[in-house]
């Protein structure tokens, strides 16, 4: 695991509060100076920057050993944690564990005056590394890489491959593909990974690496909402991902479905399992997926869209809040062709124009 951003829900008691005013003193001399300031906290030095860093987080505080943290200061928004922690690579890789280093957030924040509510994982990125010489090329992956994603881009360096990127940023499963030692020598620098692959390959190791966003982890079926939830089902995560959801297939110009596996699929799945410390056969992840149109998901949607519009206008009771929404939400060019629009998504959601709204849309009550 590379990457794993928390949320969590917390309550600042009376130190807590204390502790946030000093970072809101430090992040105004931040913007004085127009450079980040040191944080004087002895346990755990870093920086404080001069904006929040993360919409809707006005505190951004990059704490040694730990990672970064973005602090609301602002009434609770629900849907939106207290706090947001993207935890230090290094710390997750070199510092005991996954779940060692959320415990140990957690104790910190709550010497400096936080109640801890709960942890959820929001963003998790896994990987495997492994030895390429040559390095991968398109050719190989237009012929025998099959994948669920739509969208993909080819990284290149003075026309050389160096990395591949498969599906969209902003999809619940984004896939990366690329020269991991070319990356450490030329941007990260993170020299340490020859000590966590124990041997000092200085070129051609190449990374797989999946970013699965809060999306992904809600739409498992049971859904991961937490920290013990999501490390007990990654070698399954891991095995839907590399044996379902991307695999590697004979190029023999049938149907994907009917193309056979190659064996490196295989590999790459009893790898990662074994890795991820369960070699042996799991229990098939199932997705749940939304009908097409589902006014679940438009009202989910929705809700969460309002919620954000009416903390950015300050407006806190429902139905005045409908009201300015409302007025504000078209033009007046816009609304001609509001009536137009509505029956061209009804088309493309299989709806007659005509008929009734989704029977449940009354019982849902506003977003």
């Amino acid at each position: 695991m590379d990457t794993l951003d928390i949320g969590i829900s917390a309550v600042a008691k009376f130190y807590g509060k204390a502790f946030l005013r000093q970072l809101l003193d430090l992040q105004q001399q931040a913007r004085n100076s127009r450079a980040d300031v040191i944080n004087p906290d002895p346990t755990h030095p870093g920086r404080v920057f001069p904006s929040g860093g993360k919409a809707m987080y006005q505190i951004h505080l990059q704490a040694e050993g730990f990672g970064d943290f973005f602090f609301r200061t602002d009434e609770p928004i629900p849907g939106t944690p207290d706090i947001y922690v993207s935890l230090s690579s290094k710390a997750l890789w070199l510092d005991g564990g996954v779940r060692l280093l959320v415990e140990r957030v957690c104790a910190w924040l709550t010497s400096q005056g936080f109640h801890i509510e709960g942890v959820k994982p929001s963003r998790v990125d896994v990987c495997m590394d492994f030895h390429a010489p040559g390095g991968v090329s398109q050719d190989f992956l237009d012929r025998f890489l099959c994948t669920d994603a739509h969208a993909d881009v080819q990284h290149r360096v003075h026309r050389e491959p160096t990395g591949f990127g498969i599906g969209s940023r902003s999809s619940p499963i984004c896939v990366r593909l690329y020269d991991k030692t070319r990356e450490i020598h030329e941007q990260s620098e993170k020299w340490w990974f020859w000590d966590v692959w124990g041997v000092e390959l200085r070129k051609d190791v190449w990374r797989l690496e999946f970013e699965l966003k809060r999306p992904f982890l809600h739409s498992v079926s049971p859904s991961i909402d937490t920290i013990d939830e999501l490390l007990a089902r990654l070698p399954d995560i891991w095995e839907y991902l590399t044996g379902t959801y991307m695999t590697f297939r004979e190029a023999n110009g049938r149907r994907v479905a009917r193309r056979p596996v190659l064996p490196m699929t295989g590999v790459i799945v009893r790898a990662g399992r074994a890795l991820l410390g369960n070699a042996g056969p799991g229990t098939p992840l199932e997705r749940k997926r939304g009908r097409k149109g589902s006014w679940e998901h438009a009202r989910r949607d929705l809700r969460r869209l309002w919620v954000r519009a009416c903390a950015l206008l300050g407006l806190t009771d429902p139905a005045p809040a409908m009201a300015v929404l409302s007025d504000g939400l078209m033009a007046p060019e816009e609304r001609d062709a509001f009536e137009r629009d509505v029956r061209q998504k009804r088309r493309e959601y299989g709806m007659d124009a005509g008929g009734d709204a989704p029977p449940d849309a009354s019982a849902e009550g506003q977003p």
